[in-house]
């Protein structure tokens, strides 16, 4: 008997294993432009239930010197960012130093007055109204030069709640909310009270500029009529909120306990991230530093990032506990969404439209 249940652990493993190796060769085969040539590279990163079902790098993380990347490589978040500041704002909001109606007059006093309707909930849901700067008129987009260019405008573009609206303003505000509350660098209140609680220790933030030092640094690159060519197009786009970390899949992973436990905020406050606001004439909806979206009925999350040199996304299905990363140094790669459903399916035998 005790033979029959060893032979029967054996073939049961042996299937596991077998079925774990299909589907790693299927994540190969969607991202094999990336495995079998000199290219850029792209991480990928499948969570469910605090079980890693595949993370795994392809390609290079510097093409020059034939660095290739691996679950430690660094990338610029870009617009994932916004899902760390909206964490960020979440706890400010459970340590009772900040409230969603808090709004603009009331966190900064020389804001103009039409800042007395644009709350926080708006400014995280992405419906302030609030104008969008003209980044061709300026040589260096900073947080201090987007306050600067509101402190100058009279009115909002859409009343406050009434209209998704996305825009750099609203989480580079953000930021500055941070800053103001808690009087100290955004940085070192991201450091104390979001990543230490989870065990981040190597999530960089720092400047764009060509000269950084980053280790395992993923150089952005941009496909040019079939060529790859080293970004360098960055430098003057500096809004802390949007720009600015630097994160690998190793600390997505970690940031997976973030989004999908208990370890920062309780199950309610966390849904916060993907309650749904309902947008008129728009099939996604915002969430708070996410969008939100269904597929076959269920609630989706997702962040993308689709900046020069860099594409990626973050995606959440709440009612699963399915968190997937899939982060590239490489501007575009199309269809990440789809690449994502793909897996899903794939691993979790589920039917997901490819969308």
């Amino acid at each position: 008997m005790k033979n029959y249940y060893l032979l029967l652990f054996i073939l049961s493993s042996a299937i596991s294993i077998h079925s774990q190796n299909k589907n790693e060769l299927f994540v190969d085969s969607i991202f094999s432009a990336f495995d079998d040539t000199i290219s850029p590279s792209i991480s990928v990163l499948l969570v469910k239930d605090n079980i890693t079902f595949i993370q795994k790098s392809y390609g290079y993380a510097d093409i020059e010197q034939k660095y290739k990347a691996n679950s430690d490589t660094k990338y610029n978040l870009g617009k994932l960012s916004n899902i760390i500041i909206s964490a960020a704002i979440l706890k400010l909001i459970d340590d009772k130093k900040l409230d969603y109606k808090d709004d603009l007059n009331k966190i900064f006093p020389d804001f103009p007055e039409y800042g007395k309707n644009v709350t926080i909930k708006h400014l995280l849901d992405q419906t302030s109204g609030l104008n969008s700067i003209n980044f061709d008129s300026l040589k260096l987009i900073t947080n201090s030069e987007i306050y600067n260019y509101l402190l100058q405008q009279k009115k909002l573009i859409n009343k406050p709640g009434k209209k998704w609206s996305p825009n750099d303003c609203n989480y580079a505000i953000l930021t500055l909310v941070i800053e103001k509350v808690t009087n100290k660098p955004y940085v070192k209140y991201l450091k104390k009270e979001v990543f230490k609680p989870i065990g981040i220790n190597n999530i960089k933030v720092e400047k764009i500029n060509k000269n950084i030092k980053i280790k395992n640094l993923a150089f952005g690159y941009n496909i040019n009529y079939g060529r790859y060519e080293l970004n360098n197009d960055n430098e003057w786009y500096q809004i802390k909120g949007n720009e600015g970390i630097f994160a690998s899949s190793n600390d997505m992973l970690i940031l997976y306990s973030l989004f999908c436990s208990d370890v920062i905020y309780d199950n309610k406050r966390r849904n916060e991230f993907y309650r749904m606001r309902f947008n008129p004439n728009y099939h996604t909806y915002s969430g708070q530093g996410w969008k939100v979206k269904f597929n076959n009925a269920q609630k989706y999350a997702f962040q993308s990032n689709n900046i020069l040199g860099y594409s990626h996304l973050a995606l959440i299905i709440p009612q699963e506990n399915i968190y997937l990363v899939i982060l590239s140094n490489q501007y575009p790669v199309f269809d990440l969404r789809e690449k994502s459903f793909k897996i899903i399916n794939k691993y979790f035998d589920k039917n997901y439209e490819i969308k």
